[in-house]
């Protein structure tokens, strides 16, 4: 009967300690297993990049074709480098903050593998005060955060310019020092980061942005000369030039020429 309810597994009296074990570890990792082929983090269930990148892009596109305002949210570590039980603090800030925003109204996920995304049914005023709430409840052991926010007020309702605005909310917010949860304006447009990176093989260029975060530096990476040209004639710099790490090797418009 208890099976047929649903239960896992059964173990009867008298228990061994041994079996106990071996009984855990086998339905965690049949969990572990599961949550894997669904695209979903194995300790705290939430998509993983693939599937937050898919479920985002379909929120969106149907928030568009609705005429329904959103804001995406992006959340970051605030951290040089997330190891041992400071990355194990950080699951469960994830965890806790993807509770708080979870529901049929939004969408939430692992953004690269350490950040946090999430797209909220919305103006970015809604999701400014959640988050401002949030950041000063961080559970035992996990790092400080640092969120952006962008709105379709401010931004096309686009999945690549909303993650673009959140993500440069970040770098203002850390160039602020002071700001912990910033949201885009469209007279902040343009700033340039500390690293502009221009690298069209997304695994070398995963690799570079991966470092370049854990150093707490703020960037921007482009995957052709083009796009990084126009942006990099439209910068503004406020006293301070950016860093470019330039491959040669580029799609269309080569190093040289950028």
């Amino acid at each position: 009967q208890a099976r047929r309810a649903g239960v896992d597994d059964f173990i009867a009296k008298p228990i061994a300690a041994p079996e106990l074990r071996s009984c855990i570890a086998r339905h965690l990792e049949r969990q572990r297993v599961l949550r894997l082929s669904e695209g979903r983090h194995p300790g705290t269930g939430l998509p993983l990049p693939p599937r937050t990148t898919a479920d985002v892009a379909t929120y969106v596109e149907g928030a568009a074709a609705e005429g329904r305002a959103i804001a995406m949210v992006v959340v970051r570590p605030d951290v040089d480098d997330l190891a041992g039980d400071t990355a194990m603090g950080w699951l469960r800030e994830t965890q806790r903050i993807a509770n708080a925003v979870a529901g049929s109204s939004s969408v939430v996920g692992y953004h690269d593998g350490v950040s946090l995304m999430a797209v909220l049914e919305g103006d970015g005023e809604i999701a400014e005060s959640l988050f401002e709430a949030l950041v000063f409840g961080r559970v035992e052991g996990a790092p400080a955060w640092r969120c952006g926010i962008a709105d379709t007020s401010e931004v096309a309702v686009d999945t690549t310019a909303l993650r673009r605005a959140a993500e440069e909310a970040i770098d203002i917010a850390r160039q602020d020092r002071a700001a912990l949860v910033r949201r885009w304006r469209r007279q902040e447009a343009g700033l340039a980061p500390d690293i502009i990176l221009i690298e069209d093989d997304p695994a070398l260029s995963d690799m570079v942005q991966y470092v370049l975060r854990s150093a707490g530096l703020t960037f921007r990476a482009f995957a052709n000369g083009e796009a990084a040209l126009e942006a990099l004639v439209a910068y503004r710099t406020e006293g301070r030039r950016p860093l470019l790490l330039l491959d040669v090797d580029l799609p269309g418009l080569d190093g040289h020429s950028v």
